[in-house]
């Protein structure tokens, strides 16, 4: 009597064939999980960048904003030319009128308080 080899070939085979195509698909996985891992370093370089770029352009919007005039100032630092509005020729002479008569008086003290100091 002849014994039969069991037919266990094509259930090795099988198997090693679905073996086979775990081990690529496990191969490819990390190749990508590879290129990722080096790419990393890159992305978290450019993030930083991004992010210094976008504080410095805070910073810079808020620096007006941090001074005196800068809430009065437009975004942007953009400050439209104001225009000298010329006075009407009877207000500008009565400006006149009241600085030389405001300079008469500051005279007028000052040459008080330089005759009452005794020599």
């Amino acid at each position: 009597m002849r014994f039969r080899k069991p037919s266990v070939s094509t259930k090795l085979t099988a198997e090693e064939q679905r073996l086979s195509k775990e081990q690529q698909a496990t191969l490819r996985r990390m190749e990508e999980l590879e290129k990722e891992l080096q790419a990393y370093p890159k992305q978290i370089e450019e993030k930083k960048a991004r992010n210094r770029e976008r504080i410095k352009m805070q910073a810079e919007m808020a620096a007006p904003a941090l001074s005196l005039g800068g809430a009065r100032s437009a975004r942007g630092n953009y400050q439209p030319a104001r225009k000298l509005k010329k006075l009407p020729a009877r207000e500008f002479n009565s400006a006149r009128i009241k600085f030389l008569g405001l300079c008469l008086i500051l005279a007028t003290i000052i040459f008080m308080l330089w005759r009452s100091i005794p020599s």
